[in-house]
């Protein structure tokens, strides 16, 4: 059934981050691993069954359906995404090289460090209106990016793939001038739904019927991955490390340690830097199970896991007070590891219940309106909340209010153009 597939992959990437995290050459320095795992998995089994309650009842695809994922309104909110997001783009540029000042030829990673310490000079504060605007329009194009990616939607392949290009261009772009991986991250896993989610009586049963413009798509794909791993290497370079002691060395500020064969391999053989550097990437994810091992004897502990970003939001609008920083910030701590650190093991259980039940009724209803834009938004968003849920609450993200925010306004903006 469609709405079946969500749960599925929120199940898939728990055990696929479990099974990862136990094969790999590190290990927690934190001793409450087994804590740690029973406390994940209960986060786990609780979203699943009260998502499965929730979206009970066999929801299905009417045979007639009325469409209100058009093709020409789904084009239009494709297009007015990706206009957006050059837009808010072109402001970031503009703020960041010529009102900041911020020098990109030293290297991706010395200019993401130029603008964190231009930030803590400003206690956070925005640089211009450009930059307020930029961020706010930046991440527009995840919605165009998801619809795309959606076999729900019938397009020829040469339109899909121009869409496809200009979105991995806003990706990498917007990566590098922050100097960071998670945009790739987010994208990714945000088209996830759409990229998954198909039903055989509206969609395409390929994403692309040419397999040549597939082979480039996954090509694309790789990439993100290969800059992924650039970035740890650039951070050695800026710090005058060698690049298997940076990724060795780097292991302990996320709660990790390598076994010895390891250390050994990065130290001492060829392919020993490139070996430190993979397992690095990798483990900058799954580092959020020593993180939540650690966190499992602080419930209800002082500072700010959760909403940290809508918190700075609201407190540069004057909203809200700045967050307060946590004994390990700048780590990753799961989401049921966030839950019990801040609200304890009654915020876990009610925030694992919220979660479930809010997912559910969102598949549910989208299984019967597999065309309604909106819903496919919604559905998007939860998703991507449950794919990340092992690393982190993805609101977290930085331009995870962009998203939503983006996202909203294509829709209304379409409605309008409808009206």
């Amino acid at each position: 059934m469609i709405h079946l597939g969500m749960i599925k992959r929120f199940i898939a990437i728990w055990v696929i981050y479990w099974l990862v995290y136990f094969i790999q050459p590190v290990y927690s320095i934190y001793p409450n691993v087994i804590q740690a795992f029973i406390l994940q998995l209960s986060f786990v089994v609780i979203t699943c069954l009260f998502f499965f309650i929730s979206s009970s009842g066999g929801a299905r695809t009417p045979a007639n359906i009325n469409i209100s994922f058009r093709f020409d309104n789904a084009v239009f909110i494709v297009r007015c995404g990706i206009i957006l997001s050059i837009i808010g783009l072109l402001f970031l540029l503009y703020d960041k090289i010529v009102i900041q000042q911020i020098d990109y030829s030293q290297g991706l990673a010395a200019a993401r460090q130029e603008w964190r310490v231009l930030g803590e000079e400003r206690d956070s504060t925005s640089s211009s209106i450009f930059s307020a605007i930029g961020y706010l329009l930046g991440g527009t194009y995840f919605i165009s990016l998801s619809i795309v990616l959606s076999r729900l939607l019938v397009l020829p392949d040469k339109s899909r793939f121009i869409y496809l290009m200009i979105c991995a261009v806003l990706i990498f772009v917007n990566s590098a001038i922050t100097g960071g991986r998670s945009s790739i991250l987010l994208a990714i896993i945000f088209g996830s739904f759409g990229y998954f989610t198909k039903n055989g009586n509206i969609s395409q049963s390929k994403l692309f019927q040419n397999k040549s413009l597939m082979k480039y798509f996954k090509i694309i794909i790789f990439l993100g991955g290969i800059y992924s791993v650039f970035i740890f290497y650039e951070r050695a370079q800026a710090g005058d490390q060698l690049v298997g002691a940076y990724g060795i060395a780097f292991l302990g500020y996320l709660g990790l340690a390598p076994n010895d064969w390891f250390t050994h391999v990065a130290y001492e053989t060829e392919w020993g830097a490139g070996a430190s550097l993979l397992n690095l990437a990798v483990s900058y994810l799954t580092h959020s199970f020593a993180t939540t091992a650690v966190i499992v004897e602080s419930a209800n502990g002082y500072g700010d896991v959760l909403f940290v970003n809508f918190m700075q939001i609201g407190a540069k609008f004057g909203l809200t007070s700045q967050p307060t920083d946590w004994f390990l910030g700048g780590r990753f701590s799961s989401f049921p590891g966030a839950l019990y650190f801040q609200y304890g093991l009654m915020g876990l259980v009610v925030g694992s219940v919220l979660l479930g039940i809010i997912a559910g009724t969102l598949s549910r209803a989208f299984a019967a309106n597999p065309t309604k834009i909106s819903l496919f938004f919604s559905c998007s968003i939860f998703e991507l909340i449950l794919l990340m849920s092992p690393f982190l609450f993805a609101g977290e993200f930085l331009f995870f209010p962009s998203v939503v925010i983006g996202g909203l306004l294509t829709i209304f903006l379409s409605k309008l153009r409808s009206v």
